[in-house]
């Protein structure tokens, strides 16, 4: 996620750009995002589970994006007695998300597991299975679009915008 951050305007402005251009472009630069992002989640959940060291966190309030959809914000303590307080790194939401009211869950404790050397990339463990999934998901979409942009840059297939 380091690379979108860092690059992340100049992703957007190649996007707007090809956008004009040659719009099938902006599959590519899609696709290889959402793969980007879904190997480095997927890499870092498995950074957590082999060498992830296991804690109590507490919710202490429930962020909405503009879609609607709601993401814990976590404090929690380190071994060596840092103070964690901010949303998990992987965290994927679900369309229920949306309508479930999560006011009954602030101050729930939760099981959350981070990584010593870097203890704000940390999950909650139980969602563990979704989280896995969405990197899953992004992958499999992000390869989709990858696939449909290279074959029709290369003219196996046609994409009609119009």
């Amino acid at each position: 996620m380091k690379l979108i951050e860092k690059y992340g305007v100049l992703i957007f402005v190649l996007f707007a750009i090809f956008m004009f251009v040659k719009p099938v472009t902006c599959f590519l630069i899609l696709g290889l995002s959402f793969v980007y992002l879904g190997i480095e989640g997927r890499i870092v959940l498995k950074q957590i589970e082999k060498h992830g060291i296991t804690t109590v966190g507490k919710i202490i309030k429930y962020t909405r994006d503009g879609k609607g959809y709601q993401t814990p914000t976590i404090k929690f303590s380190t071994d060596d007695g840092k103070t964690i307080e901010r949303e998990p790194y992987i965290f994927t939401a679900t369309d229920f998300n949306k309508f479930k009211n999560y006011k009954s869950d602030i101050g729930k404790e939760v099981e959350v597991k981070y990584i010593v050397q870097d203890p704000e990339k940390f999950t909650i463990t139980e969602e563990n299975s979704l989280d896995k999934f969405g990197n899953v998901f992004a992958i499999i979409v992000g390869t989709i679009f990858t696939l449909v942009a290279i074959l029709n840059l290369l003219e196996l297939m046609e994409v009609n915008f119009k």
